[in-house]
């Protein structure tokens, strides 16, 4: 989807190489090489439901795995534990009804 996505936005050839290596960072380590296999499926007639299979083998292991040993992926997030006050959810309460009814005179 990435891929697909940073394909259809047409930008520069430095921001896309700065998306790219974004991607890397955050995971998306197949955006890339899908990426540069999206021209071959736009010359080609079938549907992406029929041609995935054939974009997914055109992906070069080796290189690949050789690319990805080189990334230097960004920090997890620290997991926020339930000890936390900070991380408490607070719920807002409803205000209540008036619990006295005032009543006419018949």
């Amino acid at each position: 989807m990435r891929a697909v996505e940073l394909k259809l936005k047409k930008v520069s050839p430095g921001e896309k190489e700065a998306a790219l290596s974004r991607y890397d960072e955050d995971g998306y380590v197949l955006a890339r090489a899908l990426f540069g296999a999206l021209p071959k499926y736009e010359s080609s007639e079938p549907s992406m439901k029929l041609f995935f299979p054939e974009l997914v083998r055109a992906i070069d292991v080796g290189a690949e795995s050789k690319r990805i040993a080189a990334v230097n992926f960004a920090a997890a997030e620290p997991v926020k534990t339930g000890d936390d006050p900070s991380t408490e959810e607070v719920a807002r309460k409803k205000k209540a009804p008036p619990t006295t009814v005032r009543m006419t005179p018949r």
